[in-house]
């Protein structure tokens, strides 16, 4: 999953690997409360979520981290903030202003279609 991150901001590989930890079909088996005891290292996840309720929670998640992405502002701009002080006239200034816009709604959107893709492809079966 790492590797099909690669390349987004650190804080949003933490948030998609937090969010699918529950997600793989193996996790480690605790001997914690079971009545039989476990040879294997890892058990079989059982989900008890409805489908519904699966699709609630990851269109949630989805929300939440493209609004996090619009939130912060514009670490994926490269604005100077040496322009703010040279006095540039306020057409130049607007226009700028949407081409960053139209560029951070870009870069927003390939990251939502790789986390996206990544989850999807790695969970579907699930």
């Amino acid at each position: 999953m790492k590797e099909s991150l690669a390349g987004l901001s650190s804080w949003v590989v933490e948030r998609v690997l937090e969010f699918t930890a529950g997600l793989y079909p193996l996790v480690k088996a605790s001997n914690k409360g079971e009545t039989f005891p476990t040879n294997s290292a890892y058990v079989v996840n059982v989900f008890e979520e409805t489908p519904e309720e699966a699709s609630e929670r990851f269109q949630d998640f989805y929300g939440m981290l493209e609004q996090d992405l619009r939130l912060g502002g514009t670490p994926f701009l490269g604005r100077r903030r040496e322009e703010q002080y040279l006095g540039i006239d306020a057409e130049k200034d607007s226009e700028r202003r949407v081409q960053e816009k139209i560029e951070s709604e870009g870069k927003i959107r390939d990251i939502m279609e790789i986390v996206e893709q990544t989850i999807c492809s790695l969970f579907y079966d699930r």
